[in-house]
């Protein structure tokens, strides 16, 4: 069967340097990485895909997406926010609120108020734990607190619940979906990419990093296919959930 679904991730986590000696300092995204981000999002659009939200984008059977995505967890990733709004229309933004949490209480309503305003011009929220922590390192109690703190928060200060989890340090384990699972976490994104949460936990779409983009591995990535009208072949079934588990370090 002629299979007419692409997608994929690009995470746009890591445009702007960071000084190992000042993890704090913030600093711009290089001008030579916007201007090839631009380029490349310009031959997306020349080849047919449509810039979308994760969830958008999985609502669709057929027709070519890419998924802008960003980890926002501190001052330097608010930054890149700000730097990146401006060059796209749609994209999920994944939050670990903590950090919001030491603003005076006028800064934080501001803040969240830019978070709101997103959502109206198109953009997803979804988060990233209450702090920006390898949730595989947690007892089964700490991750659960990660993750629904952070959706209570979200989902109080924004408007929306998340539906969708970006897992820090890419990885995640049996006790994390199942934490997902009973804050309504439908999808997750890994070290490998986006993979359904529940179910056949389905690998859906592969992740490319922005900040290492190559027209070899935009080619490579771009010709992925997914059928996702074709959801009832055993093969598939069977072995993609073991290939997206183990790629994230899942046992």
């Amino acid at each position: 069967m002629r299979q007419v679904y692409k997608v994929f991730i690009l995470s746009l986590d890591g445009l702007s340097p960071r000084s190992a000696k000042k993890l704090n300092q913030i600093r711009l995204i290089p001008r030579l990485r916007l201007l090839k981000l631009q380029l490349t999002v310009l031959v997306l659009k020349v080849l047919g895909y449509r810039q979308a939200s994760v969830s958008e984008a999985n609502e669709y059977t057929e027709g070519r997406f890419y998924c802008p995505v960003l980890d926002v967890h501190d001052m330097h990733t608010l930054s890149d926010l700000q730097q990146l709004r401006k060059y796209f229309k749609k994209a999920t933004l994944f939050i670990a609120p903590s950090f919001i949490a030491d603003f005076n209480s006028s800064d934080a309503a501001v803040q969240w108020q830019q978070f709101r305003e997103a959502t109206n011009d198109g953009w997803e929220i979804g988060l990233a734990g209450y702090r920006y922590v390898n949730l595989t390192s947690l007892r089964h109690s700490a991750q659960r607190t990660e993750i629904s703190k952070s959706h209570k928060v979200i989902s109080e200060r924004v408007g929306v619940s998340p539906k969708v989890a970006a897992f820090p340090s890419g990885t995640f384990d049996a006790t994390t979906i199942s934490c997902c699972k009973e804050s309504g976490i439908t999808m997750g994104i890994g070290f490998s990419g986006l993979f359904e949460i529940g179910g056949t936990s389905k690998h859906l779409a592969p992740k490319l990093l922005a900040s290492r983009l190559t027209l070899k591995n935009l080619a490579s990535i771009s010709s992925f296919n997914y059928n996702k009208a074709v959801k009832n072949d055993s093969e598939q079934a069977q072995t993609e959930p073991e290939e997206a588990f183990r790629s994230t370090g899942v046992k």
